[in-house]
Parts: C-alpha cells; sequence; structure tokens
C-alpha cells in the first residue's frame, strides 16, 4: 500500500475539509504526539502535501523520518475509534482488501500498523530498529493482548514473577503488561509473542542470554499447549452430580476421612518417574482421598443420582481429547483439572483431588507400554 492509497481510505475520518493539504496535516496530526514540541509538516508546503494525497510523489525520508521521532501510535488508535459507528464500520471494510482479519473493534490498530508500514518504508533502513520498538507497546498489545493474557491466566509468565497484568481499583481496571517478540529475527506472529510486566519486557528487550530466549520459547510453547489442550474440552460433558462430590470433599475434615493403607502403585506406572512434583501430588491425593471418593460415588450411583460407568466415559474422552493437544503430563492434568473447575464451579484443589483418583483408576494417563516419553 502507498500513502496515497492510504490517504483515501482514510478520508472519512479526516474531516470536513476539502483540500488535500489540510487533510494531510489531519493525517499526520493523528499518529504524532499531541504534546510534542515538534510539528513535523510545519516545513512541508500545501503544494509538496497534495503531491503526496494524490500520489504525484511518494513521502519523502527526511518528512518519514521526522513523522516517526514524534509517533505516539495509541493517539491514532483513539483518534479513529472516536468516530461514530457508521464510519468505523464503512472504514473496517474499506481496509478487508489489506487485511482480512479486520473488524470494527481493531480497525484503528489494524489501519495505524499500515501507516507506520508506510512509514518505515519511505524512511528507509535508518529506522529500523525504531521500527522493531515503536509498534510493540502499542500495536502488539492490542492486536494480540487479549489473546496472550489468556495464555498466561493474566500473570506476567517470566522467570517466575507473577505480577498480575492487569491492575483493578475500585471499578476501574487498567492493562499493565506490553507484549514483546521473544525472538526479534522471527518476526510478528503469535508463536512468537508473550505478554510480560513492563518491567520485565523492558529487562528483556534491553539484554538477554541465548539461554533465557530459549526458556521463554519453551514457557510459550508450553502456556500455549496447555490453552489449546484446555479450548478442546470445552465441548466435553460431565455428570452433574460430581459437583456433589466436589462440595462434599471441600467441607469435610481431612483428618476424618480414612486413608488408603497402601501406595498407589498404578499412580506410579503412569506418571513419569522424573515427574516429581505430578507424581507427589497425585500420590497424595489417592493416599488421603481415594476411598472417600470411592464412596461418594458408590453412593451417588446407588441413590440413581450418577452413572458411574458414564462419569468415567467421560473422564477419559476428556483426557483424550487433551492427549491429541499435547503430550507434557503437566499439561494434560492442569487442563483436565481446569476443564473440571470451569464445569462445576468448585475449588482447584477438590478438583484436582478427583482427577488424581481417576488416575489411579487409569481413566487419565496410560501404562507404560502405551506412553511416549
Amino acid at each position: 500500500m502507498e500513502f496515497n492509497d492510504f490517504f483515501n481510505l482514510m478520508k472519512p475520518v479526516l474531516g470536513k475539509e476539502r483540500a488535500n493539504a489540510k487533510l494531510v496535516r489531519n493525517l499526520i496530526a493523528m499518529i504524532t504526539k499531541t504534546d510534542g514540541d515538534v510539528d513535523p509538516s510545519q516545513d512541508q508546503s500545501d503544494e509538496t502535501l497534495k503531491s503526496y494525497a494524490n500520489g504525484k510523489r511518494p513521502l519523502s525520508p527526511e518528512y518519514a523520518r521526522g513523522i516517526i521521532a514524534e509517533v505516539e501510535f495509541q493517539n491514532f488508535v483513539d483518534s479513529v475509534n472516536s468516530n461514530d459507528e457508521v464510519v468505523i464500520e464503512r472504514l473496517s471494510d474499506d481496509f478487508k482488501k489489506y487485511d482480512p482479519t479486520v473488524t470494527p473493534d481493531i480497525v484503528g490498530t489494524i489501519a495505524g500498523k499500515l501507516f507506520l508500514d508506510i512509514l518505515y518504508k519511505a524512511a528507509g533502513e535508518n529506522t529500523y530498529v525504531q521500527k522493531s520498538l515503536m509498534p510493540s507497546k502499542y500495536y502488539l498489545r492490542h492486536r494480540y493482548g487479549n489473546q496472550l493474557l489468556v495464555e498466561n491466566k493474566g500473570n506476567c509468565p517470566f522467570k517466575g514473577c507473577g505480577k498480575p497484568l492487569v491492575l483493578s481499583n475500585n471499578e476501574a481496571t487498567q492493562a499493565y503488561f506490553d507484549v514483546i517478540m521473544i525472538d526479534s529475527e522471527s518476526g510478528e506472529h503469535s508463536e512468537n509473542l508473550i505478554a510480560l510486566c513492563p518491567e520485565c519486557a523492558a529487562k528483556y528487550l534491553l539484554s538477554h542470554t541465548e539461554e533465557e530466549q530459549i526458556e521463554l520459547q519453551d514457557l510459550k510453547i508450553s502456556m500455549y499447549e496447555l490453552l489449546l489442550a484446555q479450548k478442546s474440552l470445552t465441548d466435553v460433558k460431565v455428570e452433574e452430580a460430581i459437583s456433589e462430590v466436589l462440595e462434599v470433599l471441600y467441607v469435610t475434615n481431612p483428618n476424618e476421612i480414612t486413608k488408603l493403607n497402601y501406595e498407589p502403585q498404578s499412580v506410579r506406572d503412569k506418571i513419569y518417574k522424573n515427574n516429581y512434583l505430578l507424581l507427589r501430588t497425585n500420590i497424595f491425593n489417592v493416599t488421603q482421598y481415594y476411598p472417600f471418593i470411592e464412596t461418594q460415588f458408590k453412593s451417588l450411583s446407588r441413590e440413581k443420582k450418577m452413572n458411574y460407568d458414564v462419569l468415567s466415559s467421560q473422564i477419559r474422552l476428556a483426557y483424550v481429547t487433551a492427549l491429541e493437544k499435547t503430550s507434557i503430563q503437566d499439561e494434560i492434568y492442569n487442563s483436565l483439572v481446569e476443564w473440571l473447575m470451569g464445569i462445576t464451579n468448585k475449588s482447584r484443589v477438590a478438583c484436582e483431588v478427583v482427577i488424581s483418583f481417576f488416575v489411579q483408576k487409569c481413566e487419565v494417563f496410560d501404562a507404560p507400554s502405551k506412553q511416549t516419553v
């Protein structure tokens, strides 16, 4: 896309001025700082601006660099979004030719990205470093932020930071994160993007080792696969009566529960030996709660409130469905726990206990002969 093409698409939001020179000035003002000391267009004559608008000449590198030096991406997005719905709908339809993913909700962001691409192309290679930094803080966050927040569950995943990425104060909420490219050479695609708190993002962009980059890439893959596994379970149903079991489990004093008097061998057989934390969690859950859960299921089955065979099949189906998305046992286990939490709206600890029960019952995870490391 050339500047004159972009200019013509943007005309509906540039005001009622008929003179193209004035409209070009309005367009440049939209994407530059409102409180800046420098007006990039001040040295451009009306004739020059009109020639840019009608395509008789390309943007000069000097002019493009002057605009980039004053860019305020969010200002552009806000300016577009301030228009009425009819104008935004029309703008969205017009930009579909250049980006089929555009919708009225993100047309300001998409248009801003295209505008930056035009400016960087006109400015030349001298602005490459600036290009890699400028859009990341605003464009990447607005384009990919919601998706990435779901992946990392709203907390900064960088080296155990854990800071919330959305701040709340009474009824007000504010995004508190930046989206960065894990590998600056790999480009802009969702598999290469991650949301971090501003402090961790700044540290990583300033300097990071190859080992830190690999760690962040592995973390990204893990979060992405877990999200896929969780999404795959959305259509898998479960017996409603399991909520009763989870509720009783939640309110019962562990000291009043009869424990298993032997070590659960099935758990040891099915969880990889080097996965110590997952193994320990499941052994504890089964040792502490297996007889209690089994009693609850038998009781509900006798009362015709639950069909245990159906429930077992549902848990198995959920496991197989998650297994299609990831083979990592931690991710499968966590996706099953969160699936059960989502369906029943019960506590995570109680849901972990029930999933561990089905690990012991062989509905979750396969015997070593069926596993692949």
